[in-house]
């Protein structure tokens, strides 16, 4: 395998971890494709397309989908050196 297959092997499987993430996150939560859609400003067509693998799962989709669930309120923001 030559290093870009194995890079691309790498973003598609971290791609699909966080497509299941984002699913698991939704039905644990009890939200609907609308609910999700009003709280990450994302549309639920797009997020059922992300969620069923249809789209890619962007750091822009992703940030904004975790942002939703305020996933990253409580977390330390690390300072930068």
């Amino acid at each position: 395998m030559s290093n870009a297959e194995e890079e691309n092997f790498i973003q598609r499987m971290l791609a699909e971890q966080a497509r299941q993430k984002v699913c698991r996150l939704r039905k644990a939560a009890g939200w609907s494709y609308q609910e999700l859609a009003a709280r990450s400003d994302i549309s639920p067509e797009t997020l059922k397309d992300l969620e069923e693998g249809r789209k890619p799962m962007t750091p822009y989709h992703l940030r904004k989908i975790l942002d939703a669930y305020k996933y990253f309120q409580d977390q330390p923001q690390q300072k930068v050196q």
